[in-house]
């Protein structure tokens, strides 16, 4: 038996969603999703819609409880037939008279005792229906049966030998590697100190956004600093740049301060006339006929003493 068409009329958050199961050489088909994407929801939906839709079911948050629907059609071929045969039929919610046709006709729950045998609910959950919680909870509980005659029968459908010393070598490993108790011999308790070590060394090395947040806060405040120490660096600088020159400078302000303090004096006293303008022409004439006159003066001394 396979599914050909798996309908979800109205269940869970699906409305009129019909998946569609094509046969193919290798039979798998495979729903991937995100998380909350329905894929649990498809599952559920199979195993409701084959034996029917628990009381309470949590799949009645959308559409009302009584409206409740999923359809499907499934398949089958005997050996040695050509054609496969085909079965549709929808699951509604209610006490009874859950299966029904497409046209909502009732079908009696005996119409599928042939197509399932004897398979029930829960056995089905167990062998295709598992989700991770079932899957651990179940190979717990077989894996710890209190006698032999239980883990013999696992052992027969698993086709495991010896499956008594697998399970004693498994449990003197895990003995090995764990244990409730501490103990500096097992696995577990040597790596766990190494990585509280490192855990410590870690929060040691980690700066917690406090003190980030000071030391953020500290950075802003010394380059504000800096900002302003250097725009009165600046300042500071031209300050004694104009005092270097004033400076370099003084000796020739207070010379020139003295000169004319001096200029007031004799002018006050009028021992000073002014020159006229042409005063410098006049003096360098004077200089010339100077000359003149000492060389016409040293011809006539010598003129003088040859006579004699």
């Amino acid at each position: 038996m396979r599914i050909q068409e798996l309908r979800l009329i109205r269940y869970g958050k699906f409305t009129d969603r019909t998946l569609t199961l094509p046969k193919r050489g290798h039979d798998i088909h495979l729903f991937v999703g995100p998380n909350e994407a329905g894929k649990s929801t498809v599952r559920s939906a199979i195993s409701d819609w084959l034996f029917g839709i628990p009381m309470r079911t949590p799949l009645g948050f959308l559409h009302p409880m009584p409206e409740l629907r999923v359809g499907d059609v499934i398949e089958r071929q005997a050996l040695g037939d050509s054609l496969a045969q085909s079965l549709a039929f929808e699951r509604s919610k209610g006490n009874k008279n859950t299966l029904r046709t497409s046209q909502d006709a009732v079908l009696p729950e005996a119409t599928l005792q042939s197509w399932l045998g004897s398979l029930q609910m829960p056995a089905f959950n167990r062998m295709y229906a598992l989700d991770h919680t079932t899957l651990v909870e179940g190979g717990a509980g077989i894996l710890s049966a209190s006698d032999d005659i239980g883990r013999m029968l696992f052992q027969s459908a698993a086709g495991i030998q010896n499956l008594g010393e697998v399970l004693k070598k498994l449990q003197e490993e895990a003995e090995a590697l764990w244990a409730p108790r501490k103990s500096s011999s097992r696995a577990y308790y040597e790596v766990l100190d190494v990585y509280d070590s490192a855990n410590a060394d870690f929060k040691n090395a980690t700066l917690r956004t406090k003190d980030w947040k000071a030391q953020h806060d500290a950075l802003l405040s010394t380059e504000d600093g800096l900002v302003s120490a250097r725009k009165r660096d600046g300042e500071i600088r031209q300050q004694l740049s104009r005092l270097e020159r004033i400076r370099r400078v003084r000796p020739m302000l207070v010379g020139l301060d003295a000169a004319r303090a001096q200029h007031d004096v004799l002018m006050a006293g009028g021992s000073i006339s002014m020159l006229p303008e042409d005063a410098s022409e006049v003096m360098h004439d004077a200089r010339q006929s100077m000359v003149l006159v000492n060389a016409d003066l040293q011809r006539l001394q010598k003129d003088m003493a040859d006579e004699q």
